[in-house]
């Protein structure tokens, strides 16, 4: 669960409301190059935990920092539907990933591997 936040007037963040978030994250990196990869579903939520809209996405970035070379690469989708899976709303402030059990894991990422389809 992360906050969401957006700039007001004055210039000073204020919080909007939070998202729940599946993602699976791949980094690579050597000395002289860097290569991500996430797929993630965001479900938004406003301040009053009322669910907004969830976000389907997948972002992909090479960088090299020989030739300073850098490509990027980003698709979303957009539903109307919740679908995160394995956060409880109940005990969010409590939830943490790196409690999650290899098993679990593998249930996430097959479940956020099944809406790349969408992109």
């Amino acid at each position: 669960m992360i906050e969401t936040l957006e700039e007001n007037d004055e210039g000073i963040y204020e919080t909007t409301g939070y998202k729940k978030v599946n993602a699976i994250t791949s980094i690579e990196e050597s000395e002289n190059h860097v290569e991500t990869d996430i797929k993630a579903i965001e479900d938004f939520y406003n301040i009053n935990g009322n669910y907004m809209r969830t976000e389907i996405i997948h972002s992909k970035f090479n960088g090299s920092s020989i030739t300073q070379a850098e490509d990027s690469e980003e698709r979303r989708a957009e539903i109307q539907e919740p679908s995160t899976i394995l956060i409880p709303d109940e005990s969010m402030e409590h939830f943490d990933s790196e409690d999650m059990t290899k098993e679990v894991e593998d249930k996430v990422e097959e479940h956020v591997l099944s809406f790349m389809d969408l992109l």
